[in-house]
């Protein structure tokens, strides 16, 4: 659709009989029906913060819609009684009519096979999806299968897509800490943290957009570890002490997640994922070697889990291909970071003859490839 700045756009919709629905305009969660809708107790003042709607117009006047519908295949009857009603009203002259499924007066319905539009909304409507969003899909397509720290709530947590096998990284007490208590980081992010994690901090390294690389560095007060993780169908990963952790053992523990069902076991060094389901890819996870330590206490949540104690000396490999020596693997990791650096490099190499182009807020030309090459350790590859 497009729109028209200086106005509010509010769209309700109404999922008949459906089991599940959910509406996406331009990125955005406008309504919903299903496991994650809002129930009839939840007050109107609570309800209506949890959908961005109605939706200001910013830069963006072309707006894809995406309307997805599940029905139970065994209903007697499918599924038709659908739709999106959209209106419209001037941004500082209140709020769009409508809200709620099915609520309000409707300037365009959208489903049910019919659609019904008012003269406003003549033009504004087309079947194909902007060019720029078509290849956002194509590359998100190309992006959602492999190893990569795909679970927002924790960097620490590697999950494969599309099956959802999940590996957590864990840094647990071994005793020797002296700790009143066995604790284990089961997950880490910058934004905030579980109680009981008031000394751990997390500093992000590299990232690459396909999530071909990513290093990060983890610390409580007594260990600091950097972690290095080559993603996609090859999970390759490197843990290394930075610091301390004399007490402190690196546990890699198997899960799934998103409701996804698995069989996960443990072995010595390694952790098996069997997800159930058809054309669904199995992964063996290898270490470098078991752990030395024998009187590893672990929190009651933590043991009941299908883990690994993995900590070897100051350095650990593990991948969820085939186990490769140490060394061969670190040259693995770090090619791949070479491949981003040459893009970083590559990119700003661009911006510099041409700076029109240089994306706002980082500046372009010989500055920014300077600054990318400081970054880098002063090198030019």
């Amino acid at each position: 659709i497009s729109v028209e700045r200086d106005y509010l756009y509010n769209f309700s919709c109404f999922f008949g009989d459906a089991v599940l629905g959910y509406v996406h305009v331009d990125g955005h969660l406008v309504c919903q029906k299903g496991t994650n809708g809002a129930h009839g107790p939840t007050p109107p003042s609570v309800r209506s913060t949890e959908y961005d709607n109605p939706l200001p117009v910013l830069s963006s006047t072309a707006w894809p819609i995406r309307l997805v519908v599940v029905h139970l295949g065994s209903d007697s009857r499918p599924t038709d009684s659908f739709g999106v009603r959209i209106t419209r009203a001037p941004e500082r002259g209140g709020r769009p009519a409508g809200g709620g499924e099915g609520g309000g007066k409707g300037a365009a319905w959208l489903g049910g096979g019919t659609l019904r539009k008012e003269a406003w909304l003549e033009g504004a409507l087309s079947p194909a999806l902007p060019e720029a969003e078509a290849q956002r899909d194509a590359m998100q397509a190309r992006l959602s299968s492999g190893w990569a720290p795909w679970y927002d709530m924790s960097y620490t947590r590697l999950v494969r897509l599309p099956e959802g096998s999940a590996l957590a990284l864990m840094l647990c007490d071994s005793g020797a800490s002296g700790a009143d208590a066995p604790r284990c980081l089961e997950e880490a992010r910058v934004d905030w943290g579980p109680g009981g994690q008031g000394d751990v901090t997390i500093r992000l390294g590299a990232h690459a957009y396909d999530r071909s690389y990513l290093q990060l560095y983890l610390a409580t007060a007594t260990c600091n570890v950097s972690i290095e993780v080559g993603g996609g169908d090859e999970l390759l990963a490197i843990v290394e002490v930075v610091a301390g952790c004399d007490g402190t053992e690196l546990v890699l523990a198997g899960s799934s997640v998103w409701y996804r069902v698995h069989e996960v076991s443990a072995a010595a060094q390694t952790l098996s994922f069997t997800p159930i389901g058809d054309g669904l890819r199995s992964s063996v996870v290898h270490a470098t070697q078991p752990s030395k330590g024998s009187a590893l206490l672990l929190p009651r949540r933590v043991e009941a889990l299908p883990l690994v104690p993995v900590w070897a000396g100051r350095r650990l490999f593990f991948s969820a291909s085939s186990l490769r020596p140490l060394g061969a693997a670190s040259l693995a990791v770090r090619s791949r970071w070479r491949r981003q650096r040459r893009l970083l490099v590559q990119s700003a190499a661009a911006s510099r003859s041409d700076p029109g182009d240089a994306p706002r807020g980082v500046g372009g030309g010989a500055g920014a490839l300077r600054r990318i090459r400081r970054a880098c350790g002063g090198q030019d590859g």
